[in-house]
């Protein structure tokens, strides 16, 4: 709980630790941190609604959609990035928040690159969930404020089954954590090859 303190003249927001370690997540090797940090957060939110629904729903919910749609946007950008990174093709990723564009380019771009045996079944049911949540949030501001520019709301849910919500977004997370999973062992592979290329050149 907070108290009842007003900020003073010599209040500060962002002071450093005296431990001098750097945790905060700043930089492209931050991706899966700060992805992984917004799930973390939108479970955390969840477990928090569960303790009381009827008190913290109209507070909650929309913070925990965002954190998950924030979460998704995230995972595919770090997963699109390191994927071209790791294919020795230019690492790089799209600037936009639609999640389906984002999803489709590195369906196309990517995924060749690492699987052409991929399961098209299961990317296409990825894809259909993704079309879902991009109905309601194409632009990452739906569930971030109350309403639009012209002061109209950004969507018309009046309610939706959290419980549910919760149980195919954690679906979705674990076939994203497969794909980052691919992705760790052509790193893995990738890293072996070029130590077993410079020991080569060694002793040449």
């Amino acid at each position: 709980m907070r108290n009842n303190d007003f900020p003073d003249v010599n209040d500060q927001l962002f002071i450093p630790e005296m431990n001098n370690n750097k945790w905060a997540s700043s930089g492209i090797e931050s991706f899966f941190k700060l992805s992984e940090g917004y799930r973390w957060t939108a479970s955390i939110i969840y477990d928090k609604i569960k303790e009381s629904e009827q008190f913290y729903k109209p507070f909650m919910v929309n913070v925990m959609a965002f954190c998950y749609r924030q979460f998704l946007e995230l995972r595919i950008k770090e997963l699109t990035y390191y994927g071209k990174k790791e294919s020795y093709v230019k690492a790089e990723y799209d600037q936009v928040h639609d999640l389906i564009k984002l999803y489709d380019k590195y369906v196309i771009d990517v995924i060749p690159l690492i699987n052409t045996n991929y399961d098209k079944k299961i990317f296409s049911i990825v894809r259909n969930l993704l079309l879902e949540f991009n109905s309601i949030d194409a632009t990452s501001m739906s569930f971030r404020y109350p309403v639009d520019k012209k002061m109209k709301p950004l969507h018309n849910l009046l309610n939706f089954d959290i419980d549910n919500f919760k149980i195919v977004m954690d679906k979705i997370s674990n076939f994203f954590d497969m794909q980052r999973q691919e992705l760790e062992m052509l790193e893995l592979y990738n890293k072996e090859m070029e130590d077993e290329y410079n020991r080569s050149m060694m002793d040449y």
